[in-house]
């Protein structure tokens, strides 16, 4: 049986799970917040992230910026940068992945309180190899974010 993670019922516990779950995870988020990162992070298995990071989402605070390189950096996890990604994505570097319209924010996949935005989110598994190939492709063609980047 199939069914959507919903904000405010099953998102949040749904993407944890899912992670608990699988040994090493990649985030693709146009929006992500370190607060979140955290909650979905507790194992360590979170190993590589592409955020967007537009100047425009700094200025904004939609992302935070410092602190999350340095959790990055802390934690041993790839920071890539792509100004093109709008996708919301938790993929297990094999063949499943959960997506959705949930950035990893609060308001995203966080359901904090009444305070979230209205967010679904299915799992594919299997994915095709040219699905894997897509994800892969996007990896490629970002930027990793490194001292001599940020500084």
């Amino acid at each position: 049986m199939k069914y959507l993670h919903k904000s405010g019922n099953n998102l949040e516990k749904g993407a944890i799970d899912f992670i608990s779950n699988n040994e090493s995870i990649t985030l693709l988020s146009a929006y992500i917040k370190l607060e979140q990162l955290k909650a979905l992070n507790t194992e360590k298995k979170v190993n590589r992230i592409v955020v967007r990071w537009e100047i425009e989402d700094l200025v904004k605070g939609e992302s935070d910026f410092e602190d999350f390189y340095e959790y990055c950096k802390d934690k041993n996890i790839e920071l890539f940068r792509n100004t093109r990604i709008h996708l919301k994505a938790i993929w297990n570097n094999e063949n499943s992945v959960i997506y959705g319209s949930a950035n990893i924010t609060g308001r995203g996949v966080g359901e904090k309180g009444d305070n979230y935005n209205y967010e679904l989110a299915g799992i594919a598994n299997p994915i095709s190899f040219d699905d894997i190939s897509y994800l892969n492709f996007i990896i490629q063609e970002s930027e990793l974010v490194t001292d001599g980047l940020f500084f």
